[in-house]
């Protein structure tokens, strides 16, 4: 249980940062957006199918090219383009690094709760083995003293009676 606890809390650790870097890149996207908003191309340094092409990817949360981005003349515009690019690679980064998280997380706790239930039949085989050898070891005292035709007392024939019915539980776990 412990160790599955570690797997969640490293997984949960890895969902945080991609929520919180998606929450960075729609922020930085909002405000990169409505920065360009009123922007002519010709105070910005792009051409006007240049300043198409960012408010595009603005808008579809696509890359700008640092190409377009060494152009802006605007320092508030640049810096509002180039957090915008850097909040979507942490992004990308954070999201592939979640769904690895994700396969791993799955992966793991399914071992841990293998090894678990392995550890668990394990132990009532070990039990169930423990049991087979005392009611063997009864069996063959009872056929002892039938064998030397002993006299049987009270606690013999309750031994007698137990060992007919494990006989019939052992028959009907081999079904």
């Amino acid at each position: 249980n412990k160790i599955i606890k570690n797997y969640d809390n490293q997984f949960n650790a890895d969902k945080t940062a991609k929520t919180t870097t998606a929450k960075n890149f729609s922020k930085s996207q909002k405000e990169a957006k409505k920065a360009f908003k009123k922007v002519k191309a010709k105070g910005s340094g792009l051409s006007s199918k240049e300043l198409e092409t960012v408010k595009k990817n603005l808008k579809a949360g696509k890359a700008i090219s640092n190409n377009l981005v060494s152009k802006i003349k605007d320092t508030s515009l640049y810096a509002k383009v180039v957090a915008f690019n850097e909040n979507l690679a942490a992004k990308t980064e954070a999201k592939k690094t979640y769904d690895k998280s994700e396969q791993d997380h799955v992966s793991n706790v399914r071992n841990a709760q293998k090894e678990i239930f392995d550890k668990v039949a394990e132990a009532y085989e070990n039990r169930i083995t423990l049991l087979k050898y005392n009611h063997s070891y009864r069996v063959s005292k009872l056929s002892n003293m039938l064998a030397n035709k002993l006299q049987l007392d009270s606690n013999d024939i309750e031994l007698a009676t137990l060992i007919v019915v494990l006989d019939k539980l052992t028959v009907y776990n081999a079904l």
